[in-house]
């Protein structure tokens, strides 16, 4: 492939590719690295879960449109990410990686939370009774929070945005969203600078990484078909343009890059930020305000006038003057 996307894309550009393919991107340039980082977008370039997610995600909807069940589409989202997890290797963070991914991705067609929590718990465990380093690598943490922020919050956050975007596009800019917001502290910590566009970056990029990650696993696979593989290396060649071109343009905006204090103070105040944003995806949800409106509904004296008029059929009226007081 890496001959293949030489030939037809500029350097960068090839690099990127390969990169959001299959995690190799040992050709990027020093000024391209640089220009991701400040952007926040060098997770693009790794197998980590938030592509697995994509990945599954993309194969669930690929069936959506059939009315297929529910345990079928959720079946086609987990082979697909198994052959793209054995396509790339076997590797341990890429075993960490696909288990977070799929976690995420299947918490936000369920949107089941707690059951996808206890799972997630359950996945920590293992993953670091089989290898205890892990609890020190900061990829390990950064998969850990992205995946329990996409579980905790990504279907609010996909609520939200699916009253103006269409569905599968929600998805995307949901999980980039809040796996984003729950990763900035550390991200913080690492790096030692703000990067004040990091979410609105990933945003602007969210809509075309689904497509062109597809498209360049797709060159890789259709080797044996050269037409194929070209046309989906300059397919997958457009979005990772795209993806250099924010990044270049975010990392020349003045605040891009804002280094941080010494000391904890700094880590502090962006989970509060982290935090802030998580309370406001909260209120802002429509499944909470719908739940608040039935419990007004409930509490309403109608509601409560109707529990009297229909009392349950063993209580006599014998029973009610019973229990009413004597009357002299």
């Amino acid at each position: 492939m890496s001959a293949r996307t030489s030939r037809l894309l500029t350097p960068d550009t090839a690099a990127l590719v390969t990169g959001m393919a299959y995690g190799d991107d040992s050709a990027l340039s020093a000024g391209a690295k640089e220009a991701l980082r400040t952007a926040g977008l060098t997770h693009l370039t790794a197998v980590s879960g938030s592509n697995v997610a994509l990945v599954f995600l993309l194969g669930v909807q690929s069936l959506r449109w059939t009315r297929c069940p529910r345990a079928v589409t959720l079946a086609v989202g987990g082979v697909v990410v198994g052959g793209y997890a054995a396509l790339v290797g076997p590797e341990p963070s890429v075993l960490r990686a696909t288990s977070m991914g799929l976690l995420s991705g299947t918490a936000m067609v369920l949107g089941r939370g707690r059951t996808a929590s206890a799972t997630l718990w359950f996945s920590i465990i293992a993953l670091l009774c089989a290898d205890a380093s892990m609890a020190g690598n900061v990829g390990f943490i950064l998969s850990v929070l992205a995946t329990a922020g996409i579980l905790l919050q990504g279907p609010s956050a996909q609520r939200i945005l699916s009253v103006v975007l269409p569905e599968i596009v929600a998805d995307v800019v949901a999980m980039t969203i809040v796996a984003t917001l729950w990763c900035t502290p550390v991200l913080l910590w690492v790096s030692g600078f703000w990067s004040g566009y990091s979410v609105a970056a990933n945003v602007a990029v969210a809509p075309v990484v689904p497509v062109a990650t597809v498209c360049a696993i797709v060159g890789m696979l259709a080797t044996p078909l050269p037409l194929v593989a070209d046309a989906a290396t300059m397919c997958a060649g457009w979005g990772a343009g795209w993806i250099e071109s924010v990044a270049e343009v975010v990392a020349r905006w003045p605040g891009a890059r804002i280094p941080a204090l010494g000391g904890l103070a700094p880590v502090a105040i962006a989970t509060l930020l982290s935090t802030v944003s998580a309370l406001i995806i909260v209120r802002l949800d429509p499944a909470r305000s719908h739940s608040m409106e039935t419990i007004r509904a409930a509490d309403s004296p109608q509601m409560c006038d109707r529990s009297v008029r229909f009392a349950p059929p063993f209580l006599s009226s014998g029973d009610a003057s019973a229990t009413s007081p004597k009357q002299s």
